[in-house]
């Protein structure tokens, strides 16, 4: 027991060390969940078809709050790093009174890990006990007797929460080189999706991967620009009435203020507006999209390459996270 005692003291002198040095590295403020490191949950369906009904939600409900409690819950596009869980199941009994009650003591492990690489990041293992009128009530309360307030789960994702930190601090630039190679390969929003999913607290890595961010998405919106120009051009020239002019405005309306071809599409605005007052008789109702100046530029920006991320990884096949038996892990 001293011995743990003293283990435990050791951990929370080098993770407080720790926490110091990645604060002075990684300053910021209150944060959404782009900016946040985010521990997505997972339990495979292994896990769960091995415990009795209803317990594998409650598992995954208690991995929630545990992240959630420890500042590292919430939605993320890219669910690179994963928490998870696996259960062993060492004794169980019925007392010998009246009325009979069920035990069972269980050993629950915690996992963290990096999905993409297939690296365990670390791991912490606690035993559950629960008392219950049948098997499955006894489970269910070891399962609920689960504290995500328990200071050594607390521990546990701190170290957990600084090795996410020292990957990007120390990956940063490998990430900046294959975000640069996808450019090249016109990945656009791939290679932007990569590099908007750098945590705001890895200050340093996450105001290099803005710079990095900005002429990639300069190229994106310029040939996002040309497209749909183009594509606007063959629906009013296919049909220069009402019905073209509609399907005209739809691509027109995508097109961003700032690509290079802007200047071309408002000419094309103007041209249809022209010929709608000739052969209408009004006014068409249509405006080139025009951005709020007395919006943050630097904001504006951001959230723009956040959106891009988001639907790049909207349109990827994210739940292969979720089928996977994670047999590399445990």
């Amino acid at each position: 027991m001293k011995n743990k005692i003293a283990k435990n003291i050791f951990l929370g002198c080098v993770i407080s060390t720790s926490t110091l040095i990645t604060n002075a590295q990684n300053k910021a403020g209150k944060l959404d969940d782009a900016g946040r490191i985010v521990l997505t949950t997972v339990l495979p369906d292994r896990v769960s078809t091995n415990l009795p009904e209803g317990c594998g939600n409650l598992l995954k409900n208690k991995l929630s709050q545990v992240t959630s409690q420890n500042g590292l819950g919430g939605s993320t596009n890219d669910p690179r790093f994963i928490i998870t869980a696996n259960v062993i199941e060492n004794d169980k009994n019925v007392t010998p009174t009246m009325p009979a009650m069920s035990t069972i003591d269980l050993d629950v492990t915690f996992y963290v890990a990096d999905f993409q690489t297939k690296t365990n990041l670390g791991a912490f293992n606690m035993p559950a006990k629960g008392v219950g009128q049948t098997e499955i009530k006894a489970y269910i309360n070891a399962i609920r007797n689960i504290n995500p307030k328990n200071p050594e789960i607390k521990l546990f994702i701190e170290e957990s929460k600084n090795k996410v930190l020292e990957f990007y601090n120390t990956r940063c630039d490998f990430i900046i080189q294959n975000a640069n190679a996808l450019s090249d390969q016109r990945k656009f929003e791939q290679a932007i999706a990569q590099l908007i999913s750098v945590p705001e607290v890895c200050k340093d890595c996450y105001t290099k991967s803005l710079s990095t961010i900005a002429p990639i998405y300069q190229k994106f919106i310029d040939r996002q620009c040309k497209m749909n120009l183009m594509n606007a051009r063959n629906a009013w020239n296919a049909n220069p009435y009402k019905e073209g002019a509609e399907k005209a405005a739809e691509f027109l309306g995508t097109i961003d203020p700032e690509a290079s071809c802007y200047k071309e599409a408002e000419q094309l605005a103007k041209t249809i507006g022209a010929r709608m007052l000739k052969i209408d008789k009004r006014e068409w109702d249509f405006k080139m999209r025009q951005f709020d100046m007395n919006i943050d530029l630097e904001k504006r920006r951001i959230d723009a390459y956040k959106a891009v991320g988001v639907a790049y990884g909207t349109n990827q096949p994210q739940n292969v996270v979720y089928r996977d038996p994670l047999n590399w892990l445990f």
